[in-house]
């Protein structure tokens, strides 16, 4: 998925993509024209096979699947060694998953999706269905995404902000009861599946993990904290890189990391973490209180002080004002006195009747 007022370079499908976000609640679904913005879909095995297929006919390119047993760094590049050989490189840009430490505030988002089919139209393919809360809350943050193809086939998922992941079954009752119960569908094909387990922490991710080995992707720190965007970062920073190896022989260039965001994120992450049930109030308030395009740009830390200062009056203050109190007070300032911004029962309150 990429969110953005034109498509990739590299895009698939160009003209899939939908000016329209969709989001619960209560009951009901509220619906937002993000207008300049669009949402794009690729598919990602379809994207895998057009990057393969344009590497192709350059001989310098070869693809090997092999088990990374350790990498070496040396004085003239980097000694990798696999399962059934050895190679020398001069730079080695690694994806390899970093598990961040413990003292660091992380999360996990797991989710399961189905691609169905219909025999009848039974999908708005003009909308995408971006959270829809009408589900338990009680393990955590939770909601599904779908996302219409056409007006026959879908993809639909379960997402999960929590500590631990489920059993399998869970997933797989969750999607059968919302898409019969929910979207209405009685009888449907099962194309295929799809899952992932994606963390959300306030790591700072180390680009070097040697001399010459940098970290891309999530390992790389591409992965926004809070809205586990990836992709859109990825792409920025593969240019960027090559620009530097181009102009300098080497890879690594300077980030300016914005203090602001990282503040905002730490807060809702200490929510999501912390208090998982008022994350359905913030983000219906949010979507219903502000423009699509502002919150869109917001998501992407693109706004300016005045335009966040106007989106954070209308989000509910007591989960914020509580996790400010409880993440960045210091400890000193804590002792022996018993403080919340939260009346009992307040997250549980403000969450309408749930299909289970």
């Amino acid at each position: 998925m990429l969110l953005g007022k034109r498509r990739s370079s590299l895009s698939l499908d160009s003209n899939k993509y939908w000016q329209y976000l969709q989001l619960s609640k209560a009951h009901k679904l509220q619906s937002k024209n993000i207008t300049p913005y669009r949402y794009y879909y690729t598919n990602s095995q379809s994207y895998y096979e057009l990057v393969k297929s344009v590497l192709r006919h350059y001989p310098n390119f070869e693809f090997r699947y092999e088990a990374v047993q350790g990498m070496q760094d040396v004085s003239e590049g980097v000694v990798v060694s696999t399962s059934q050989n050895t190679y020398h490189a001069k730079w080695v840009f690694s994806s390899l998953a970093v598990i961040p430490p413990k003292n660091t505030l992380s999360i996990r988002q797991h989710f399961r999706g189905w691609y169905i089919r219909t025999q009848e139209p039974s999908f708005d393919d003009q909308s995408i269905r971006l959270m829809d809360f009408r589900t338990s809350q009680q393990d955590g943050a939770s909601f599904f995404y779908m996302l219409p193809l056409s007006p026959y086939q879908a993809l639909v998922e379960y997402t999960v902000i929590s500590k631990k992941q489920y059993e399998e079954s869970v997933y797989e009752q969750k999607l059968e009861h919302y898409i019969k119960q929910v979207l209405g569908i009685a009888h449907y094909e099962l194309l295929h599946q799809k899952k992932g387990l994606i963390p959300m922490t306030n790591y700072r991710f180390p680009r070097r993990s040697g001399k010459h080995i940098m970290r891309i992707g999530t390992a790389g720190g591409m992965t926004k904290a809070c809205t586990v965007f990836t992709y859109k970062n990825m792409l920025e920073d593969a240019r960027q890189i090559v620009r530097q190896l181009e102009k300098n022989g080497q890879p690594y260039y300077k980030t300016r990391p914005s203090t602001r965001f990282r503040f905002y994120d730490n807060l809702l992450l200490y929510i999501l973490k912390n208090h998982p049930m008022a994350a359905r109030h913030i983000f219906e308030k949010m979507f219903s209180k502000n423009k699509g395009a502002l919150i869109l740009r917001f998501l992407d830390e693109k706004t300016t002080l005045w335009e966040e200062a106007s989106l954070f009056i209308s989000l509910p203050w007591p989960p914020y004002l509580n996790a400010l109190w409880s993440y960045y007070m210091p400890d000193m300032l804590k002792l022996n006195f018993s403080w919340t911004w939260t009346k009992p029962g307040y997250y549980a309150n403000k969450q309408s009747t749930e299909a289970q």
